[in-house]
């Protein structure tokens, strides 16, 4: 119940300050620690659910979130960086953080007033369905009650938490890229394959064959293509 009311409270106050408040886009503290807060008690509070896993490797994801909004709505240094070193001429509004958007306007592909929208709600859209991923997900493990989760989303990946979060991650890169980030994402993807990996060693530990059956018949990461049968 604190962790909804806390979710709910971080909500109205991250959404007052990015949609109320006039303040200038870049160098807006109180939404770079909310922004950060909001995502990772999302993160830490859906994979808390899971069975033991290494927090350390489990704690880059807050780190990435950290990078991330520093430059959303902190200090932009990617479009320093890019502007200082590069010679790219690259405005400081909100627009023209959607990195993707600005690169496609100066090839001439699509214009700044249409890509900004594409790229906004359709890296919105991927992070939405991640978090529902990890909700449902979450969901299926807390009925459990320490009991093996074989059906739902477990009967289509093992991990489809896991793989929630990395919607999300990939989400955000489409909506607003970093050079940080771009670094980070593929460290942060094997970290979270290998807590994958030692995730599936202690369920073999502790349910045994039951589990290793599961294994057989179920993906860790991507569903299976289903293959069609024929007709006899």
């Amino acid at each position: 119940m604190l962790y909804l009311l806390a979710l709910l409270a971080t909500t109205a106050l991250l959404a007052w300050f990015l949609y109320i408040d006039e303040r200038p886009w870049y160098g807006n503290w109180p939404a770079v620690a909310l922004s950060v807060v909001f995502f990772s008690l999302f993160i830490v509070g859906f994979l808390v659910a899971l069975p033991r896993r290494d927090w350390r490797q489990a704690a880059l994801g807050p780190a990435f979130l950290i990078a991330l909004f520093t430059e959303m709505f902190g200090i932009p240094l990617t479009i320093y960086l890019l502007s200082g070193v590069f010679g790219f001429s690259i405005g400081l509004s909100g627009s023209e953080g959607h990195l993707w958007a600005v690169f496609l306007d100066r090839l001439g592909w699509l214009s700044l007033s249409v890509g900004v929208p594409v790229l906004k709600w359709g890296g919105s859209a991927v992070v939405v369905v991640g978090i529902v991923l990890m909700g449902w997900g979450w969901w299926h493990v807390y009925r459990a009650r320490g009991a093996l989760v074989t059906g739902g989303l477990y009967g289509v990946v093992r991990h489809p938490q896991y793989v929630g979060f990395a919607l999300v991650m990939v989400g955000f890169l489409i909506q607003w890229p970093t050079l940080l980030t771009l670094l980070m994402f593929p460290i942060l993807l094997a970290a979270y394959v290998r807590l994958a990996a030692a995730e599936d060693g202690y369920l073999a530990r502790t349910h045994g064959d039951a589990f290793r059956r599961y294994c057989q018949a179920v993906p860790g990461w991507l569903p299976r293509r289903r293959r069609r049968q024929r007709a006899s």
